[in-house]
């Protein structure tokens, strides 16, 4: 009963309560073709968790969100006023000092197309109303003027009013897992060490490259050098060189490699 598109993505829960998925390469009619044939069985609901045609429209650069805008030109004693309000409840007003000329022929359409031209805003105009006593004569460039000042008003009204939440922590001593840290916990500055004294750590060492220390561990690798060379010994091989290896770096600073094989992580540990 739900339209599907090429490319969209699906998942099911399978009957053992696993959450499975797969794409779909094709649609013809109300059959879907997926890439790979999942065990779905009749009964099963079927979600689609990637929407590829949604995804498109929101992509489209030439779909902007805008805010609707109610535009009123009326008039006062000196000249024009021109208010609006968009639908967030915004409302500002400019005015325009003219002196006023009875038109010959009907202005309405010319202004509601002046005013209607927001171009590249976040608004787009969706009502004009035009409270004329009379048949005034207004110029397009003075439409264009009052357009702009407008949409300049609006916007530093939303700047204005715009209040951003903030939430903050309340504090809490919740000891930590431990009453010691070495460097491993990397605390490299004061903030660091009074966290972790307010959470009931009593001895904070340092961060390594605060205070560098003989023997640290400094990287925990799941790459590993052995594997990388053919020489892992869970898969049976072996080599002719003696361990323990080191790195040199370029400014001679050594740096001994320790195997967990079991784990399957190569440590560094600075010499």
């Amino acid at each position: 009963g739900k339209d599907f598109n090429n490319g969209d993505g699906a998942c099911f829960l399978s009957r053992d309560g696993k959450l499975k998925g797969f794409r779909i390469n094709r649609v013809e009619g109300n059959r879907i073709f997926p890439q790979t044939m999942p065990a779905v069985e009749s009964g099963d609901a079927l979600y689609r968790n990637y929407d590829c045609e949604f995804e498109r429209v929101l992509s489209r650069p030439d779909i902007p969100r805008r805010m609707r805008l109610a535009l009123t030109l009326s008039e006062n004693d000196n000249g024009l006023i021109l208010r609006g309000c968009d639908e967030s409840g915004v409302e500002c007003s400019v005015t325009s000092t003219i002196n006023k000329e009875e038109a010959r022929t009907s202005q309405r359409e010319n202004i509601v197309k002046q005013l209607s031209k927001w171009g590249n805003t976040p608004f787009e105009v969706n009502k004009v109303d035009i409270n004329f006593t009379r048949e005034w004569f207004v110029p397009s460039s003075l439409l264009s003027d009052m357009r702009r000042s407008l949409c300049e008003a609006l916007l530093n009204e939303h700047c204005k009013n715009y209040s951003r939440d903030d939430m903050r922590l309340k504090d809490c001593n919740t000891p930590y897992i431990t009453n010691t840290l070495d460097y491993r916990g990397n605390v490299a500055n004061r903030y660091a060490e009074a966290f972790y004294k307010q959470h009931a750590v009593n001895n904070v060492a340092p961060a390594y490259e605060k205070e560098p220390i003989t023997g640290a561990t400094v990287m925990f690798c799941k790459h590993c050098i052995k594997h990388a060379l053919g020489w892992c010994t869970k898969n049976g091989a072996k080599h002719h060189y003696k361990e323990p290896f080191t790195l040199v770096s370029g400014d001679g600073r050594r740096f001994r490699l320790h195997f967990d094989c079991k784990e399957c992580i190569m440590s560094v540990v600075a010499e």
